[in-house]
């Protein structure tokens, strides 16, 4: 999965300009977060534990993250959540970081659907 990091709408064009600025997500220099998917482990229930990799701002992290899945005949959703360590991908550093009220720890939650090649 890729998301364009300069997509990103906090519902104000200044904090949309701080959070794709260079002390953030450095969009200009790095368009992209991508997460790979590389296993699937069933629980119970629909849900599963998601196992991966991670890269914003050219930094690679393993991250799981427990998520439902619904698979059906025109589409597969699937949900969930995880955390992350901002620092570990050197988003947030330098004066906006003190300014701007954003814990080192952040969570983010995703929704997907994926629908039939056609």
């Amino acid at each position: 999965m890729r998301l364009a990091t300069d997509s990103i709408d906090l519902g104000s064009g200044l904090a949309n300009a701080l959070a794709t600025s260079t002390e953030w997500f450095d969009s200009a220099n790095h368009p992209l977060a991508v997460y790979r998917l590389r296993a699937l482990t069933p629980l119970e229930g629909g849900r599963y534990w998601a196992t991966g990799e991670i890269t914003i701002r050219g930094r690679t992290r393993p991250i799981t993250a427990g998520l439902v899945l619904e698979i059906g005949d025109e589409a597969t959703h699937a949900a969930g959540s995880l955390r992350l360590d901002r620092t570990e991908f050197q988003v947030g550093f330098g004066l906006t970081a003190l300014l701007v009220g954003i814990s080192r720890e952040v969570e983010v939650q995703f929704r997907l659907t994926a629908l039939p090649a056609q």
